[in-house]
């Protein structure tokens, strides 16, 4: 699978599937796993996710944003979602974005074992 299409906060999207791998490697069963969960779920991860994005701009970008929300789309894009290679078990996928504040960057909406992690500069999970 390269691609997958979601509706993403109402918004129809073509997310690239990352596997953190070397040519070399094959996908390991984790980061399958990792992925089908994100699918199995992801209408209620995405709502989970939505709601710590808004808290992330509005504590870092309150200035910017004017401590209000009614577009997110105008900050965040949706583009991929990267599945990290781990070798302890963890499950870990990011919902990679680009970021009208760190265009550098870019955004991550990390899921750890299926739950929310951390939402930051795509440097937290690569």
């Amino acid at each position: 699978m390269d691609n997958l299409k979601l509706d993403i906060w109402g918004r129809p999207f073509n997310l690239d599937i990352i596997f953190d791998c070397f040519s070399n490697e094959e996908v390991l069963q984790t980061q399958k796993d990792a992925l089908n969960n994100f699918i199995d779920n992801q209408t209620n991860i995405l709502s989970i996710l939505y709601k710590e994005l808004e808290k992330y701009l509005k504590v870092n970008y309150s200035t910017e944003i004017d401590n209000k929300i009614d577009n997110i789309f105008k900050y965040v894009k949706p583009e991929a979602l990267f599945i990290k290679r781990t070798t302890n078990g963890d499950k870990k996928l990011a919902l990679m974005c680009k970021f009208k504040f760190d265009l550098e960057h870019g955004l991550a909406l990390v899921l750890k074992n299926g739950q929310f992690c951390a939402v930051g500069p795509q440097d937290i999970i690569l």
